[in-house]
């Protein structure tokens, strides 16, 4: 039997269209200082190409425990996304390979007060179009 998520724990879903961007929305906004690019996959991936101004940010440092998954606080979230550079007025923007990790720390991100969005195609897409610059 299909369970209703409905008021389910508290929690209503909702569809966050604003939440969620593509590639041409990022390409657009590669350099502007109101977005901070997050790349949340590994430094084996990241070493092999990334976005252009973006910060490598690992998504296990989520986590106060890695073993149980038990989130920092929300403050040491935070921490944590300004020191990879996001600043107070930017918006932070998250991709991986293919916007499972990238969908974790935007939640983190949101949780901790950060307005964040993610790429959803994240790595995966941007680099088999060759309009899209890669840093190697």
């Amino acid at each position: 039997m299909p369970v209703a998520l409905e008021g389910l724990f508290g929690y209503s879903p909702r569809a966050a269209p604003d939440s969620i961007v593509d590639a041409a929305w990022v390409r657009e906004r590669l350099s502007s200082p109101a977005i901070k690019l997050l790349d949340v996959r590994t430094t084996q991936e990241w070493d092999r190409g990334h976005l252009p101004n973006a910060t490598l940010i690992l998504w296990q440092d989520l986590f106060a425990d890695r073993e149980t998954l038990k989130f920092k606080s929300p403050q040491e979230i935070k921490a944590l996304i300004e020191k990879a550079g996001w600043k107070p007025g930017q918006e932070a923007v998250t991709y991986c390979m293919v916007g499972m990790r990238a969908s974790l720390m935007q939640f983190a991100a949101r949780a901790a007060g950060i307005p964040a969005r993610v790429y959803l195609g994240s790595w995966q897409e941007w680099s088999k179009d060759e309009k899209n610059p890669i840093v190697r």
